[in-house]
This record gives structure tokens, C-alpha cells and sequence, in this order.
């Protein structure tokens, strides 16, 4: 019988796989070769030719017959053993999925040891063990909201082995035990009340938060400065409900100052994400106000003082390109070309070349150094259509500033022929048509009467989808 060629790629075995690192495939590998976790050789067999040919797992490449043949080389191939192997192999990688979160968290490892000592009544064991832990976080107290749920649960295990040691004399530990799950469910409860008031606010659907209330008075009532992470999201709750009173952000802001050496990344990253969002919002509502500006600046260095806004090393063009801009609005050029220069590595490397020349080419452009923006911009391939897009739009100005007229006209029908390639722009193709309109208008209005600009003005507010229109009615006005 002749089978078709069947991929292995579509299945949930290599969906899995392809989520793992190089460092995992290793692991993965001595972890299924163990006869603890798998007594099956096809099964480690399997799983050694997958990830020997890892490389071909987003190709379609992997065939199961070319696998059988490897694992059975004059065996007929049977696609019902196939797949019950390839379910093994899927059991046995969902084992060591739970392995990996277990023992990847020094934290949990070292408590589901004190609960075996507990367990099975080692109370040496279990002392020295705890004191090992209580010296380990005195050394590494990064939080997080998991961290709060450790502490508890450590507290937990020492209540229920001074219970079990039935000692009158030793004191149980119930107020500590008390503290510390307060202090769990007030982190947790505060942020999944931020995330939600928040979300509220964007979409204006109703959420019910119950004891929310109730929470606000008790924080009112009592000082939790000693726990900086309920501090804090108590403030951000508090600036989400109460927007106008800009005390909330200061001491969010404070907070973060003064303990950011404390919150793991991934914490400390959601926690500059709420002081942005509060201080853009606020930014806008009063027009740019350099005050606020100031602030996000201020919020910037201090997320980069951290790295908490990298993730694995790399930033995103996004937020690079943002901190950009707020460097070039204050004025901050030397800062500017420093940052643009430093985390220019930090850039993935599909967007690495593009997105450092376009950010240095605006900051040229801000400077008025119109020659460096032409030779950094031209001598860029772009791969995203919208960078590009960018790109030209701040060459087409760097033209006008020049008042390299010719050059200029050529360029606006080179980009007009762009745009109309450009099929899958849709609506976005009007905004930049519209912009090469304006500046050709503009060409001419250079030796137009001055009603014909104030006409040519009015016109150009009207223009909602115009790209660029500040800048637009700022020539207009030099004219």
C-alpha cells in the first residue's frame, strides 16, 4: 500500500517543540532518555531525530514516513503505531513542561523541600532547611505577586510543623501568617482592580469589584510603606478612580524611585506601564504640557536604568522610536544620539538597520543637519511597509527644507507611483495622497499672494487624514 507523505508539522507534539529554546531541546532530550520518565526507545528515538532536524519544523519538511524509517528502517510503515509513539513522546514532553516549571523557581523548589521535611516529620531537616531559605531571601528579595504567595506559603509550613511538634512553648506564628496573606491577596487584588478599572475605562463596560470599597478604607486606616508593591498599585487604583488629584502619581513615582531594586522585571515592567499610560493621558488632556513630558522623560531613564523595558535583550521599535521622539521634543539632542546609538543592538535584527537609521535621521532632521538625513535615509533597505512610508514623508520635508525644488517634484511622482502600487494601504493611502497635494501646493505658494495662503490655510485644517498637517501649517506660516 502507498501512503501519502504526512507532515508532522501541524501536529500538537511539534506546536510544543517549537516553543522550546536550544538550552530545552537539551534538557528535553537527557529528560526522555532517562528510563525514570520513558522506557520506550522508539520514543527517545523519535524525539532525538525531531530535534536533531529542529530546523525543519516551520517547513513542512518533517514527514512522518522519513521519521518511521528512522526509527524502523525496514519495518513497513504504520501510521496507527506512529501516532500512538508521537502521543508517548507528547506525554512524555508535557512531563518534563511540568518538571521545567517546577525547578526553573529557586523559590518553590526550596519550598516543596520543606513540605517533604514537614511531611514526614524531619524537624532537623526542616529547621536548617528554613533557615537556609531565610537566608537566601535576605540575599534575593526580588517581588513579584508570586512572591507574596511563597512567603505565605512558607509561613504555612512552619505553622503546620509547630503544630504537629504539639511543643505549648513555642508561640505559633499566626499573626506573621495572617500578614503575609493579607499582603498576598492585597497585592493581587489591587493590580487585577487596576487592570480592570482601566480596562473599564477604555472599553466603558461595567465590571463588578467586590470589597473594592472596603479595601480603600482599610488602606486609608492602615500604613502598608513597608510593603511597597500594595503601595503602590493602592496608588495606581487610586489615580484610575480619581484622575485629576496628581499626588497619586507622585508617590507611584516615588515608590518606584526608591524600590525598584526590589520588583523582579516582569513586575517592575507592568508597574512603569501604569505610570506612562497615567502620565501620557495626562499629557494629553493638557495639550503636551512640558511638564509632563518631563515626567514621562524622567520615567524612561529610570525603566532604562532598570532594563525592565528590554525583553530577552531586545527593545521594542516601538517604544525606541517613542523615547526617541520625547528626547527630540525636549530638546534633549546629545541624550537623544546617545540612546539611539546605545540600544541600537538591542534592536531585533530583521528591524536593527532600518528602524536605528530612520530614528537618527530624525533626530538630524531636528537639528537642521538636512545633508545627514538624506545620506542616513537613502542608504537603507526598508522591510516594513509603514517605515518606509516614514522614511520617504521625512524625505520628502528634508527636500522642501532644501528648497531643492526640482529634486523635491521629481520625488512627490516617484511617491505617488508608490502609493498606487501600495494596494493594501486602503484608507491609509488617501492620508499620504494628500500630503504630496499639499507640499506640491505649497511649491507654488511661494510666490502666491498672501489671500492665496490664508485660502490654501483654511483649506488645509479641513483635512482631517492629512499626514504630517502640523508641519504642513507650520510652512504655511513661514511662507
Amino acid at each position: 500500500m502507498v501512503f501519502k507523505l504526512i507532515a508532522l508539522n501541524n501536529s500538537k507534539l511539534i506546536g510544543l517543540l517549537k516553543k522550546l529554546d536550544k538550552n530545552q531541546y537539551k534538557a528535553l532530550k537527557s529528560f526522555v532518555e532517562s528510563p525514570f520518565h520513558n522506557e520506550q526507545k522508539a520514543v527517545t528515538d523519535l524525539c532525538a531525530y525531531i530535534l536533531n532536524n529542529a530546523h525543519k519544523m516551520d517547513s513542512g519538511r518533517l514527514i512522518k514516513q522519513v521519521a518511521w524509517k528512522h526509527l524502523f528502517a525496514k519495518k513497513p510503515y504504520n501510521d496507527v503505531r506512529m501516532r500512538r509513539i508521537m502521543s508517548d513522546l507528547f506525554k512524555v514532553c508535557r512531563d518534563y513542561i511540568s518538571w521545567y516549571q517546577m525547578t526553573k523557581n529557586a523559590k518553590d523548589k526550596a519550598l516543596y523541600e520543606l513540605q517533604f521535611y514537614r511531611e514526614n516529620q524531619l524537624d532537623k531537616h526542616f529547621d536548617n532547611h528554613l533557615k537556609n531559605i531565610r537566608k537566601q531571601k535576605s540575599k534575593n528579595q526580588e517581588q513579584n505577586l508570586h512572591y507574596f504567595y511563597n512567603e505565605f506559603q512558607i509561613e504555612q509550613e512552619v505553622s503546620f510543623n509547630l503544630d504537629q511538634r504539639h511543643n505549648r512553648n513555642i508561640e505559633p506564628n499566626l499573626q506573621i501568617l495572617s500578614d503575609k496573606l493579607d499582603a498576598f491577596y492585597l497585592c493581587n487584588k489591587l493590580k487585577c482592580c487596576c487592570l480592570i478599572v482601566n480596562y473599564q475605562n477604555l472599553s466603558k463596560r461595567d465590571y463588578t469589584l467586590p470589597l473594592i470599597e472596603e479595601i480603600l478604607e482599610h488602606l486609608k486606616n492602615h500604613d502598608y510603606n513597608a510593603v511597597p508593591m500594595i503601595a503602590f498599585y493602592h496608588n495606581v487604583l487610586l489615580s484610575l478612580l480619581d484622575f485629576d488629584n496628581y499626588d497619586h502619581f507622585e508617590k507611584m513615582k516615588k515608590i518606584l524611585l526608591q524600590n525598584a531594586v526590589l520588583f523582579e522585571s516582569d513586575e517592575l515592567k507592568d508597574m512603569f506601564i501604569f505610570s506612562r499610560n497615567y502620565i501620557i493621558k495626562k499629557a494629553n488632556q493638557n495639550k503636551g504640557d512640558v511638564k509632563y513630558l518631563n515626567e514621562l522623560f524622567d520615567l524612561y531613564k529610570m525603566e532604562m536604568d532598570s532594563e525592565s523595558f528590554l525583553e530577552k535583550n531586545i527593545i521594542s521599535p516601538f517604544t525606541y522610536k517613542n523615547i526617541v521622539t520625547l528626547g527630540i521634543r525636549l530638546e534633549q539632542f546629545d541624550w537623544t544620539e546617545q540612546f539611539i546609538e546605545q540600544y541600537q543592538n538591542h534592536l531585533s535584527i530583521e528591524f536593527k538597520e532600518s528602524v536605528y537609521a530612520f530614528n537618527l535621521s530624525r533626530l538630524y532632521f531636528s537639528q537642521r543637519a538636512f545633508e545627514k538625513v538624506i545620506q542616513s535615509l537613502l542608504q537603507v533597505e526598508y522591510h516594513e511597509l509603514f517605515l518606509e512610508l516614514d522614511a520617504k514623508v521625512l524625505l520628502l520635508k528634508t527636500y522642501y527644507e532644501l528648497d531643492e525644488t526640482e529634486t523635491l517634484i521629481s520625488f512627490l511622482d516617484s511617491f505617488k507611483i508608490f502609493l498606487r502600487r501600495k494596494q493594501s494601504l486602503n484608507y491609509h493611502q488617501k492620508s499620504y495622497l494628500a500630503l504630496i497635494k499639499a507640499v506640491k501646493q505649497l511649491v507654488k505658494l511661494k510666490v502666491a499672494s498672501k489671500e492665496k495662503r490664508e485660502e490654501f490655510k483654511t483649506e488645509i485644517t479641513k483635512i482631517n487624514e492629512l499626514v504630517d498637517q502640523s508641519w504642513v501649517l507650520e510652512k504655511v506660516g513661514e511662507l
